[in-house]
């Protein structure tokens, strides 16, 4: 686990981040690595996907360590959105992911008055910003 501070335009005061990498990841249901807003005490995770070419025919799946399988256009094309002034790309179909993973409770609507402010674009009409690679087989 590393913290690391970063300063730039959006936030000229600064901000400390952690990063906390799992290394028993294939042991457990946890992302592979988080990183931490130190502020907000918001959570990214991030999990290392690899399309899974064990699958002749149909979709292309994507598979984690643990051999999850998500479709590939679930996931791809990302969205391009901001996030504290920074580019991100979320998951094509990310509420659908979100809703399958932690249940309906989990979304809700933010108040203008939370963290909705630091995140804006994933649902408008941008272009995305990355497209589905093609499909090899073995």
């Amino acid at each position: 686990m590393t913290v690391h501070y970063f300063k730039y335009t959006e936030i000229p005061s600064g901000r400390f981040f952690r990063l906390q990498v799992n290394h028993d990841a294939e042991m457990t249901r946890a992302p592979d690595a988080r990183w931490i807003d130190l502020d907000t005490g918001l959570e990214l995770n991030i999990v290392a996907l690899s399309y899974d070419l064990n699958l002749p025919t149909g979709p292309a799946f994507l598979s984690d360590g643990l051999g999850r399988r998500v479709q590939a256009n679930h996931v791809l094309p990302l969205w391009e959105t901001t996030f504290e002034g920074v580019r991100v790309g979320l998951p094509f179909r990310y509420k659908d992911m979100l809703r399958r993973e932690f249940g309906e409770k989990s979304m809700s609507e933010l108040p203008q008055s939370s963290l909705s402010h630091l995140y804006e674009g994933a649902d408008s009409s941008q272009e995305h910003a990355i497209d589905v690679p093609p499909r090899t087989g073995k």
